[in-house]
């Protein structure tokens, strides 16, 4: 399916303008229509003993942070369509809940693909510390996360894809058809080829399946020996010269605190560049 709406969430508002940027740029290239989603956070109270009959609201500082900023990034937003000539829609929202991905998951699944930033360790900007896992997650779309630094242009010109035979992998393959089809080249790797039974080399089909799809596909293996996969995909990633990964996410939405890791974790906390995931 093609790429005709996409959402970018821009409550990591330190990274609004590369985000706007971003989504305007593949808006025009899938001539797509954009969201920008700016989401308030409710009140988070703490109960106090009953009787002092009063409940501490522990969050303000948050909700002050996005909220004298919306202003701001909607006129980045704003100014940001205008130039580049994209269809364009801003949403600002009040959450009735503490977390604002609640609200973005909501409006993401009627969305082709969800852009955000990855979570910052610190600031304003990291309260929702599982914020991109849980739009990952719930959302059941494909998600662009973009590094919280560095500066990315023209992303997909070449894509490495992670592949590895996985029910995630496949959804992350298929949800990253539309961009695979405007790169240049795509590489598909399968990790640890070796330890695969099969008869041909491990991606192979799936790069036949890519060609038919018009896509300039390679593939090839990668023995990752004693690294960790996620660092051996991110450092074959730069080796090749590409600025998009595609991986497919693993967790379970009621255990992700303990299964929500590997390449998955290693992936979200060290990108080194633009990650497309899909669960």
């Amino acid at each position: 399916m093609p790429v005709r709406t996409i959402l970018a969430t821009l409550n990591t508002v330190d990274r609004a303008e590369q985000l706007i940027r971003i989504g305007c740029e593949l808006a025009a290239k899938h001539d797509a229509h954009l969201i920008g989603l700016y989401v308030i956070p409710g009140a988070r109270y703490y109960a106090t003993p009953a009787t002092t009959h009063a409940a501490v609201d522990i969050n303000a500082e948050q909700r002050n942070y996005y909220e004298s900023n919306a202003e701001s990034v909607r006129e980045m937003f704003e100014e940001q369509v205008r130039k580049d000539g994209v269809r364009g829609e801003w949403r600002h929202l009040q959450s009735q809940n503490p977390s604002v991905s609640g609200l973005t998951t909501a409006h993401g699944m009627q969305a082709d693909l969800i852009i955000a930033g990855q979570t910052p360790t610190e600031g304003f900007d990291s309260f929702e510390p599982e914020f991109v896992e849980n739009v990952l997650m719930d959302a059941g779309r494909p998600l662009l996360v973009v590094p919280h630094e560095g500066d990315f242009s023209n992303i997909g010109t070449h894509a490495l894809v992670a592949w590895n035979a996985s029910a995630e992998a496949a959804r992350a393959v298929a949800d990253a058809v539309p961009l695979l089809k405007k790169a240049e080249k795509a590489t598909v790797v399968w990790v640890n080829a070796d330890e695969y039974e099969g008869g041909n080399l491990p991606g192979s089909e799936l790069a036949h399946m890519l060609s038919r799809h018009n896509v300039n596909v390679t593939t090839e293996a990668l023995s990752t020996g004693k690294w960790d996969i996620g660092d051996a995909l991110l450092t074959k990633a730069n080796d090749v010269g590409a600025d998009l990964v595609v991986s497919g996410a693993y967790g379970h939405s009621r255990l992700r605190e303990y299964l929500f890791g590997g390449v998955t974790r290693y992936l979200l906390d060290k990108m080194t560049m633009p990650v497309l995931m899909a669960h």
